[in-house]
């Protein structure tokens, strides 16, 4: 987005201030042309011959006296739009334009050119001036209003910008979604089916209808439990556990360190059929949704109440997708260390890398490089939906936050 804005920025840079003075004020002036050519002058006319119709516009009006002040306040009209425009050569270039675009001529060249010396005339004589004078009875010159020049040119800057900022966004939008499509099926073969029953994207629906804030993390958090259920949990909980158990570490910060996500992803399923279950009918949160989904017509407070609730329970989602993503990425961080060191002949990380599961230590390399390769696509995929630089102190931050301690 960056590089497009800098490129349309040197376009529309190569524009000196002569140049967009010059189109600012060619598009004020033809602007007020025709607004000119639309005034209505039929109210004037009218006063003249009462049987005059209105959309007969090629009847001659049959002009009588008639009363002055009745005429005053649509004659200054008229004297101030024959006064907002220069009669000169940005009207014939606006018109020039308007047929290129439209590719029809709004008016031929010679209607074009009397209309001019029309309207020059009228404002070299100041017919209408001299005449509302006579109303008043006030020899004075009625004061002529300059209009303001339309900065133009800027419009049109900010909003091509606009325009291109949302075709990258449409584009963004869709290269990301056929990359979450891709990433879905190397991690999950056929797909991740739904696997919360209250906290998912056909309750979202529902709150949707009652124009109620949504599940924010629905799909992040359908894949946080489909990968610990389809991946960690039958596959990478026990290399990793075995990895913990027969491995020698050197360096015991990094053995704690990587038990420590070890526990925690283990709690994950659990917290999330807890979390999950919270939103039952029959849960803390489920109840307060059903109750005052069903009395918000009636209940002034009610949604005021669902949507803190709606909210409380998408920090609570968001927690818990940062917890994994944090003990996950940590335990990536961990095993990539010790598989780069695995070609070493003396590992300082993990010194008998080597030997475990004696003859059959290729099949666990093998195994420890497919658990690192399913967290990274799968990191990668969580990558579409949060910052992957979060860390423990965000953690700590979001936990603090749905306590109410921020």
């Amino acid at each position: 987005v960056t590089y497009i804005d800098n490129l349309l920025n040197e376009y529309f840079n190569l524009f000196d201030q002569v140049n967009v003075n010059r189109i600012n004020a060619s598009y004020t002036n033809f602007l007020f042309f025709v607004r000119l050519a639309h005034f209505d002058y039929f109210p004037i006319l009218r006063e003249f011959d009462e049987n005059l119709e209105e959309e007969n516009f090629l009847e001659k009006p049959n002009f009588q006296p008639v009363d002055g002040s009745l005429l005053r306040e649509e004659l200054l009209k008229l004297h101030y739009a024959l006064f907002r425009l220069n009669v000169g050569e940005s009207i014939d270039q606006g018109i020039e334009i308007v047929s290129q675009l439209k590719n029809v001529e709004p008016m031929s060249r010679n209607a074009v050119h009397r209309l001019k010396r029309l309207i020059k005339e009228f404002q070299d004589n100041q017919y209408v001036s001299l005449i509302v004078r006579a109303i008043d009875l006030n020899p004075s010159a009625i004061p002529i209003r300059k209009p303001a020049t339309i900065d133009i040119f800027n419009s049109y800057i900010s909003s091509k910008k606009r325009e291109v900022r949302n075709i990258l966004h449409i584009v963004q939008k869709r290269y990301q979604e056929k990359a979450v499509s891709s990433l879905v099926s190397q991690i999950f073969g056929d797909g991740a089916t739904s696997r919360l029953k209250n906290y998912n994207d056909s309750k979202n629906d529902q709150l949707v209808e009652q124009g109620l804030p949504v599940f924010e993390y629905a799909t992040p958090i359908n894949y946080t439990k489909a990968f610990a259920m389809d991946q960690y949990n039958p596959f990478i909980r026990n290399v990793v556990n075995e990895l913990i158990i027969a491995g020698a570490f050197n360096n015991k910060t990094i053995l704690n360190n990587l038990s420590n996500n070890y526990y925690a992803l283990n709690n994950l399923i659990k917290r999330l059929d807890e979390f999950d279950d919270d939103l039952d009918i029959d849960g803390s949160s489920g109840a307060v949704l059903d109750r005052f989904i069903r009395s918000l017509n009636k209940d002034k407070s009610a949604r005021k109440i669902l949507e803190k609730t709606i909210i409380k329970v998408n920090r609570k989602a968001r927690l818990l997708i940062t917890e994994e993503v944090v003990n996950i990425k940590e335990m990536a961080f961990t095993i990539k260390k010790i598989l780069d060191e695995y070609k070493s002949n003396a590992p300082t990380i993990v010194y008998n890398i080597k030997k475990i599961r004696s003859n059959k230590n290729k099949e666990f390399i093998e195994d420890l490089v497919n658990v690192y390769r399913s967290i990274y696509l799968y990191l990668k995929l969580m990558g579409s939906f949060i910052s992957l630089k979060v860390t423990k102190e965000e953690i700590l931050k979001q936990q603090a936050e749905l306590s109410g301690r921020l």
